[in-house]
């Protein structure tokens, strides 16, 4: 319903006096593959409706329901929290990129009386979990935001049993795409090395995402929006 008002408001306020608006709705948006099937669909070209020469996104932020002190720390770091019915632009990043990532730590069962000859997968992911966390702490610009949070730990069979096999699932958050690409390789070479220390197997599979808003066609959308009270930006 949101996404619908958002879409006859701004035909009916006439912001792109010329040309057509075609309102996408993007199923999945929260996940990784929403927009992926749409686009390969040709929602973007002339196949499904017009071709698409500017595309715009919208979030909703109903932040007169948080708390004062989560408002201060938002608006100091990202400068978009606006008041109630305020529409907001930034040029770059808005939303911190959400990563997601998904690491297999494979090592060699055992009896837990007799763990020579084993490689014993859970302690390999308690030293992974560690040293993923000094990712933040010791790699990344302190002036720079950044998170590295291991959120699904799964592994082992019975409380007397090496396990052979863990998996840990987690998600990643960053401003930048240097920021990104610094946790991704970081998290790749911490994988290696605890692998190496411990004699097992660690396989990551990381799936970058990173949404960045163009200078141009911000102000342009601005300068819209403004013209009709005959103001602009630059």
């Amino acid at each position: 319903m949101s996404k619908c008002c958002a879409g006859v408001i701004i035909v009916t306020n006439i912001v792109f006096p010329k040309g057509v608006v075609k309102l996408i709705f993007q199923p999945a948006e929260e996940g990784l593959h929403g927009a992926k099937y749409m686009i390969e669909d040709g929602v973007l070209e002339d196949t499904v409706g017009p071709r698409v020469d500017e595309i715009y996104g919208i979030h909703l932020w109903s932040c007169k329901f948080y708390p004062v002190a989560i408002l201060i720390f938002l608006t100091l770091r990202s400068l978009i929290v606006y008041g109630l019915g305020t529409i907001g632009c930034q040029v770059g990043p808005v939303m911190a990129a959400s990563d997601k990532f998904c690491i297999e730590i494979k090592g060699k069962g055992g009896h837990g009386a007799a763990p020579q000859g084993t490689v014993d997968a859970i302690v390999e992911a308690a030293h992974l979990i560690t040293s993923l966390q000094t990712v933040v702490s010791r790699n990344k610009d302190p002036l720079e935001s950044g998170v590295v949070t291991c959120g699904i730990i799964k592994g082992g069979f019975g409380y007397n049993i090496i396990a052979d096999k863990v998996e840990l699932i987690g998600t990643c958050r960053s401003f930048t795409k240097n920021t990104q690409e610094l946790i991704k390789n970081r998290m790749h070479q911490i994988c290696c090395g605890v692998a190496m220390t411990y004699g097992g197997e660690i396989e990551m599979d990381y799936h970058c995402k990173l949404l960045l808003s163009f200078r141009i066609l911000v102000i342009m959308c601005c300068n819209r929006w403004l013209s009709t009270n005959n103001q602009c930006i630059s």
